[in-house]
Protein backbone atom coordinates (compact mmCIF):
# COMPACT_ATOMS: atom_id res chain seq x y z
CA UNK A 1 0.00 0.00 0.00
CA UNK A 2 1.15 3.54 -0.61
CA UNK A 3 -0.40 6.99 -0.79
CA UNK A 4 0.24 8.82 -4.05
CA UNK A 5 0.75 12.57 -4.51
CA UNK A 6 -3.03 13.03 -4.90
CA UNK A 7 -3.59 11.37 -1.49
CA UNK A 8 -5.11 8.23 -2.97
CA UNK A 9 -4.32 4.84 -1.48
CA UNK A 10 -2.66 2.65 -4.11
CA UNK A 11 -1.78 -1.06 -4.20
CA UNK A 12 1.58 -2.52 -5.17
CA UNK A 13 0.91 -6.26 -5.57
CA UNK A 14 3.40 -8.86 -6.87
CA UNK A 15 5.69 -6.06 -8.13
CA UNK A 16 2.91 -4.34 -10.08
CA UNK A 17 1.18 -1.05 -9.31
CA UNK A 18 -2.62 -1.16 -9.25
CA UNK A 19 -5.35 1.42 -8.89
CA UNK A 20 -6.62 2.37 -5.52
CA UNK A 21 -9.14 4.60 -3.91
CA UNK A 22 -9.86 7.33 -1.43
CA UNK A 23 -8.93 10.95 -1.00
CA UNK A 24 -7.14 11.14 2.32
CA UNK A 25 -6.81 14.37 4.28
CA UNK A 26 -3.44 15.47 5.65
CA UNK A 27 -3.02 15.39 9.42
CA UNK A 28 -5.61 12.67 10.03
CA UNK A 29 -5.07 9.02 11.02
CA UNK A 30 -6.56 6.30 8.80
CA UNK A 31 -6.72 2.54 9.12
CA UNK A 32 -5.71 0.99 5.79
CA UNK A 33 -6.10 -2.70 5.04
CA UNK A 34 -5.51 -4.78 1.95
CA UNK A 35 -6.87 -8.33 1.88
CA UNK A 36 -5.92 -10.92 -0.67
CA UNK A 37 -6.16 -14.70 -0.79
CA UNK A 38 -3.65 -16.68 -2.86
CA UNK A 39 -4.97 -17.66 -6.28
CA UNK A 40 -7.88 -15.23 -6.02
CA UNK A 41 -8.34 -12.77 -8.88
CA UNK A 42 -9.19 -9.81 -6.65
CA UNK A 43 -7.70 -7.90 -3.76
CA UNK A 44 -9.76 -5.70 -1.47
CA UNK A 45 -8.81 -2.27 -0.13
CA UNK A 46 -10.42 -1.03 3.07
CA UNK A 47 -10.14 2.46 4.53
CA UNK A 48 -11.33 2.73 8.14
CA UNK A 49 -13.03 -0.67 7.81
CA UNK A 50 -15.05 0.28 4.72
CA UNK A 51 -14.44 -1.52 1.41
CA UNK A 52 -13.30 1.23 -0.98
CA UNK A 53 -11.92 -0.74 -3.94
CA UNK A 54 -11.93 -4.20 -5.46
CA UNK A 55 -8.78 -4.57 -7.53
CA UNK A 56 -8.00 -7.20 -10.17
CA UNK A 57 -4.60 -8.66 -9.38
CA UNK A 58 -2.42 -11.48 -10.76
CA UNK A 59 -3.04 -14.84 -9.09
CA UNK A 60 -0.43 -16.83 -7.23
CA UNK A 61 1.67 -16.34 -4.15
CA UNK A 62 5.20 -14.94 -4.36
CA UNK A 63 7.83 -17.31 -2.98
CA UNK A 64 9.72 -14.62 -1.08
CA UNK A 65 8.32 -11.23 -0.15
CA UNK A 66 10.22 -8.17 1.02
CA UNK A 67 8.12 -5.71 2.98
CA UNK A 68 9.17 -2.08 2.66
CA UNK A 69 7.25 0.23 4.97
CA UNK A 70 7.10 3.77 3.67
CA UNK A 71 8.32 3.24 0.12
CA UNK A 72 7.62 1.46 -3.13
CA UNK A 73 10.42 -0.62 -4.52
CA UNK A 74 10.35 0.78 -8.06
CA UNK A 75 12.62 3.73 -7.23
CA UNK A 76 10.34 6.43 -8.68
CA UNK A 77 10.76 9.95 -7.21
CA UNK A 78 7.39 9.70 -5.44
CA UNK A 79 8.26 6.32 -3.92
CA UNK A 80 8.58 7.52 -0.33
CA UNK A 81 5.90 8.24 2.26
CA UNK A 82 5.73 11.60 4.01
CA UNK A 83 3.77 10.85 7.17
CA UNK A 84 3.45 8.54 10.14
CA UNK A 85 2.77 4.82 10.36
CA UNK A 86 1.44 3.11 13.47
CA UNK A 87 1.07 -0.66 13.39
CA UNK A 88 1.59 -2.96 10.43
CA UNK A 89 0.13 -6.47 10.51
CA UNK A 90 0.77 -9.18 7.94
CA UNK A 91 -1.54 -12.18 7.99
CA UNK A 92 -1.14 -15.57 6.33
CA UNK A 93 -4.81 -15.52 5.30
CA UNK A 94 -7.12 -13.06 3.57
CA UNK A 95 -9.02 -11.19 6.28
CA UNK A 96 -12.74 -10.57 5.97
CA UNK A 97 -14.28 -7.13 6.30
CA UNK A 98 -15.78 -8.19 9.66
CA UNK A 99 -12.35 -9.29 10.96
CA UNK A 100 -10.76 -6.03 9.79
CA UNK A 101 -13.49 -3.95 11.42
CA UNK A 102 -13.27 -5.91 14.69
CA UNK A 103 -9.54 -5.24 15.20
CA UNK A 104 -8.80 -1.97 13.41
CA UNK A 105 -8.87 0.18 16.56
CA UNK A 106 -7.07 -2.18 18.91
CA UNK A 107 -3.84 -4.07 19.19
CA UNK A 108 -4.07 -7.79 18.49
CA UNK A 109 -2.47 -10.56 20.51
CA UNK A 110 1.01 -11.15 19.15
CA UNK A 111 0.39 -14.91 19.13
CA UNK A 112 -2.84 -14.69 17.10
CA UNK A 113 -3.26 -17.57 14.63
CA UNK A 114 -2.08 -16.76 11.08
CA UNK A 115 -0.28 -13.56 12.17
CA UNK A 116 2.99 -13.60 10.18
CA UNK A 117 4.44 -10.21 11.19
CA UNK A 118 3.37 -7.41 13.54
CA UNK A 119 5.22 -4.14 13.91
CA UNK A 120 3.78 -1.78 16.55
CA UNK A 121 6.57 0.85 16.29
CA UNK A 122 6.53 1.39 20.06
CA UNK A 123 10.31 1.15 20.44
CA UNK A 124 10.87 4.86 21.10
CA UNK A 125 14.57 4.82 20.14
CA UNK A 126 16.98 2.84 18.02
CA UNK A 127 17.02 1.69 14.42
CA UNK A 128 15.18 -1.65 14.68
CA UNK A 129 11.43 -2.12 14.21
CA UNK A 130 10.70 -5.19 16.31
CA UNK A 131 8.28 -7.80 15.01
CA UNK A 132 6.25 -8.73 18.09
CA UNK A 133 4.77 -11.82 16.42
CA UNK A 134 6.45 -15.14 17.11
CA UNK A 135 8.16 -15.03 13.70
CA UNK A 136 11.08 -12.65 14.29
CA UNK A 137 10.69 -10.46 11.18
CA UNK A 138 12.49 -7.47 12.69
CA UNK A 139 13.12 -4.56 10.34
CA UNK A 140 15.69 -1.80 10.02
CA UNK A 141 14.94 1.92 9.91
CA UNK A 142 16.59 3.49 6.84
CA UNK A 143 17.41 7.15 6.21
CA UNK A 144 15.75 9.56 8.64
CA UNK A 145 12.90 7.27 9.78
CA UNK A 146 12.46 7.69 13.54
CA UNK A 147 10.11 6.61 16.29
CA UNK A 148 8.00 9.51 17.58
CA UNK A 149 5.74 10.02 20.60
CA UNK A 150 2.47 10.09 18.66
CA UNK A 151 0.10 7.33 17.76
CA UNK A 152 -3.11 6.48 15.99
CA UNK A 153 -6.25 6.07 18.11
CA UNK A 154 -5.59 2.41 18.93
CA UNK A 155 -6.88 1.08 22.25
CA UNK A 156 -4.48 -0.40 24.80
CA UNK A 157 -1.26 0.79 23.21
CA UNK A 158 1.81 0.13 25.30
CA UNK A 159 3.55 3.44 24.71
CA UNK A 160 1.61 5.40 22.11
CA UNK A 161 4.37 5.76 19.54
CA UNK A 162 4.56 5.74 15.73
CA UNK A 163 7.12 5.72 12.93
CA UNK A 164 7.83 9.13 11.32
CA UNK A 165 8.79 9.18 7.62
CA UNK A 166 9.78 12.40 5.83
CA UNK A 167 9.19 11.40 2.19
CA UNK A 168 12.78 11.61 1.03
CA UNK A 169 14.63 8.34 1.26
CA UNK A 170 13.54 6.93 4.60
CA UNK A 171 11.64 3.70 5.21
CA UNK A 172 11.74 0.56 7.35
Amino acid sequence: LWIDDQRRVRIYHNSEGHGGSGNLSAGQWYHLAYSYTANAANGYLYIDGTLTATISVPTGTPADVTVDIGRRTDGAPDSYCDGMVDEIRVWDVGRSQAEIQATRLSEVVSTAPDLRAYWRFNEGTGSTAVDVSANGNDGSLIGNAVFVGESAPIAAQESGRALQLNGSGDYA
